[in-house]
């Protein structure tokens, strides 16, 4: 595939755990914003994450190296965020909050639309995440009858 002059090829590595346990890790080649290139972020919710990772080669037909995940941090930073999952809806609200840790210094509002085999989807989580998770911004990626549409809102918050 052909990349555009802002763009590299790239390898991007995403990992959702729950309670500990990695319950999928997904790798896909393509096109890479510069700008995202060789990063790592991750998003916090009570007993789960989801972590992603992100390198890049600047060279006809390079090959990326394989994108190492953050490590976990277990050391409180001060910051308390709204946090609610739903699977179901393209909207979530909750008075429930959760301690954000390490480097996960933003509240995030993350809403994914998935589209299968003409069925739409959508997947809202509120927590906490890293500001290089947060400057992914949105983003569109489609397969054959795949579609998925992912759009994040990121605050800064005092505590």
């Amino acid at each position: 595939m052909q990349c555009d002059a802002d763009q590299a090829c790239g390898v991007v590595r995403t990992a959702s755990i729950a309670n500990g346990v990695t319950v999928r890790d997904i790798y896909a080649w393509s096109c890479v914003p510069n700008e995202e290139c060789n990063t790592k972020g991750s998003l916090s919710i009570p007993d789960s994450k989801i972590k992603v990772a992100t390198t890049c080669c600047y060279t006809d037909n390079c090959t990326p190296s394989t994108p190492t995940l953050s490590a976990d941090s277990s050391q409180p930073n001060g910051l308390t965020c709204r946090t609610c999952l739903s699977a179901d809806s393209d909207y979530c609200y909750t008075e429930d909050t959760v301690k954000c840790n390490g480097d996960e210094n933003m509240c995030i509002l993350q809403r994914n639309t998935i589209i299968e085999a003409k069925t739409k989807r959508s997947v809202v989580i509120r927590g906490c995440a890293t500001k290089s998770y947060c400057s992914m911004g949105s983003s569109s990626a489609s397969d054959g009858d795949l579609e998925v549409h992912m759009a994040i809102t990121c605050k800064e918050m005092q505590t």
